[in-house]
């Protein structure tokens, strides 16, 4: 915990393994929170981190990161939110993403990525004054059910982009937010419902992409 005016900084290479509690857990009252990790379990987080502090929070997983409730969790009131992983899996989430800072959110993804309830879940400030975010999938995000009528990806608050690349799968419902949204799919989507709201919202498709469900 830093309770002080600097940042806070945390490095792990190696593996973090707990059998019980957090693999990784900071909390931030300064200016930045920067993690940086190579393969993490724990038994309740695989890796948290709360940026209260007035600059920007970034959590980069390089190896696979696991937790029994949720893979990484990140809560930010400061600038920008980045979190970049690999593979990720939670009983309950993948990735939980809470970004009441100023800045934008954005999230990326190489590996699989999957929670018991749904993989990624990203809130931001509500509504058209809240910071945008952007979800950028390069790997597989899914349920652990593997069933295209359970929840894969939920962005329920503030104007969120979803960019699928080529060679991505996303497996499940996209319950996007009632804002002006966008997807990008340049991959592969099965799913039962893509829901995008009330807002201003665009869907593109590029050559090569497959898509089966209902938007």
């Amino acid at each position: 915990m830093n309770l002080g005016s600097g940042a806070m900084k945390i490095t792990a290479g190696g593996p973090v393994i707990t059998g019980a509690g957090n693999g990784i857990f900071a909390q931030n009252m300064g200016t930045s929170l920067t993690i940086t990790t190579g393969s993490v379990s724990g038994g309740a987080l695989g890796i948290g981190g709360l940026n209260f502090g007035s600059g920007a929070l970034k959590i980069t997983a390089n190896g696979p990161v696991a937790g029994a409730v949720a893979g990484i969790i990140g809560v930010n009131a400061g600038t920008t939110f980045t979190i970049t992983a690999t593979n990720v899996s939670g009983s309950q989430f993948g990735i939980q993403a809470i970004n009441q800072g100023s800045g934008p959110l954005t999230i990326t993804t190489s590996g699989m990525v999957s929670g018991g309830a749904a993989g990624i879940v990203a809130y931001g400030s509500y509504g058209s004054y809240g910071a945008p975010s952007t979800i950028n999938i390069k790997g597989q995000v899914q349920n652990f059910s593997g069933s295209p009528g359970d929840m894969a990806i939920v962005a329920p608050m503030s104007s969120t982009t979803v960019n699928i690349d080529r060679g991505a799968t996303v497996t499940g419902l996209i319950i996007l937010s009632p804002e002006d949204d966008l997807i990008n799919l340049a991959g592969t989507v099965n799913s039962a419902m893509v829901a995008m709201g009330d807002g201003n919202d665009t869907f593109i498709r590029v050559g090569g992409s497959s898509f089966n469900g209902i938007a």
